[in-house]
């Protein structure tokens, strides 16, 4: 093989990463048993999680932990196009920036966080006009 196929290869494996999927797990009893992605806001919403929730960020390859009791900060996230530039797993610190939105008038907004901690879950609200997110951020108490 080719040194420009070999480095193809490894650009590819590196491209690969960014497809990868979340993964979702509740912990009981020391036993994790994998979950749907969409049912974790539930448990999370309220701003206290209801069940140890464990999410493997596969991108990045990391795991993060919420154990149940964590207090968990949810962020609302809403405008005409939103880009975020964090993903879940990620150590975020006080004020540092989550993304970028672009509002109705066309202007654009930093999107930041109010605590630093770990960004365990972003979900997705589908169905509304504005791009709307939800980003669960918990300071701490979190493993990985």
């Amino acid at each position: 093989m080719g040194r420009a196929t070999e480095r193809v290869r490894k650009e590819l494996e590196e491209l690969r990463k960014y497809y990868g999927a979340t993964k979702c797990y509740i912990e009981r009893e020391e036993k994790r048993k994998e979950v749907p992605c969409e049912s974790i806001p539930e448990l999370l919403r309220e701003g206290v999680a209801k069940e140890t929730v464990v999410v493997c960020n596969e991108r990045l390859g990391k795991c993060v932990k919420a154990p149940k009791g964590t207090s968990i900060e949810v962020i609302e996230v809403e405008g005409r196009e939103v880009y975020l530039i964090k993903d879940e797993a990620e150590e975020v610190g006080r004020w540092s920036k989550l993304g970028y939105i672009i509002t109705g008038k066309g202007e654009g907004r930093t999107i930041k966080t109010p605590k630093a901690g770990k960004i365990i879950f972003i979900e997705e609200v589908l169905g509304e006009k504005p791009e709307h997110y939800r980003i669960y951020v918990a300071s701490e108490g979190v493993e990985e």
